[in-house]
């Protein structure tokens, strides 16, 4: 299963991300999905392939009053009880955790 990619939203209220539908609020835990690197010799071009496997990350963004352009993500995780800052990029994909049963 591939996850989604967050969509920035200008509203009333201001700039507000939404992953599925759902909007995302700053501290909110989502589920990164893994990739793994592919490189092709012959073309000497590597490329992200999706994998199901996912990461808890603490979502965290600076939104208000800027231009979309100047929004900044930062995505926090627990690497082996040390506190790591992940930067985003576009080709990140993610998805709501999974409920006990999912």
């Amino acid at each position: 299963m591939n996850g989604h990619k967050l969509i920035l939203v200008r509203e009333s209220s201001g700039n507000r991300h939404y992953l599925a539908d759902e909007s995302v609020r700053c501290g909110t835990t989502l589920e990164l999905q893994a990739v793994r690197y592919k490189y092709n010799n012959a073309t000497d071009e590597e490329r992200q392939i999706l994998i199901d496997s996912w990461v808890s990350v603490r979502y965290e963004a600076s939104l208000a009053g800027r231009a979309p352009e100047n929004v900044r993500i930062t995505l926090y995780t627990n690497v082996g009880g040390h506190l790591a800052v992940v930067e985003y990029w576009e080709s990140m994909r993610f998805r709501w955790p999974r409920k006990d049963g999912d």
